[in-house]
C-alpha cells in the first residue's frame, strides 16, 4: 500500500504518469515525465552511460555470473527483511519485483 500511495503522490504532483500494464492487469507502468525526467537525466545520465560502457567490457558468461550473484543477493536481503518483520511476506517474488520488465543485461 505504501508504494501505491507514493506513486499516487508523484502522479498528483505531476512528476510521473501511471497506466495499467496492457499485458498484465496486476501491474502498472509508471513513467517519470517533464522537468522531473530532465533532472533525473542530469543527475544520473552520465552514471548510467558509464555503467553501460562498463557492462560492455564483460563477456556474456561473465554477465550471467554477475546477474546470478545479484539475484541471489536480492533474495538473501529480502529473506532477511522478511525474518526481521516477523516472517510476514506481503509481496511476490523479490527478484521479479526488482527486475520485472527490465531488459536483459546483455
Amino acid at each position: 500500500m505504501a508504494t501505491t500511495t507514493a506513486i499516487a503522490r508523484l502522479v498528483a504532483a505531476g512528476h510521473a504518469t501511471r497506466a495499467d500494464d496492457p499485458d498484465d492487469r496486476r501491474r502498472a507502468v509508471v513513467t517519470v515525465v517533464g522537468a522531473t525526467a530532465d533532472v533525473i537525466e542530469s543527475v544520473y545520465g552520465s552514471l548510467a552511460h558509464a555503467g553501460h560502457e562498463l557492462l560492455r567490457t564483460y563477456t556474456d558468461r561473465e554477465l550471467d555470473l554477475i546477474e546470478e550473484f545479484l539475484r541471489h543477493g536480492c533474495r538473501l536481503q529480502f529473506e532477511a527483511a522478511t525474518r526481521a518483520h516477523g516472517g510476514e511476506r506481503s509481496v511476490g517474488d523479490p527478484v521479479e519485483l526488482v527486475v520485472s520488465g527490465a531488459a536483459p543485461m546483455h
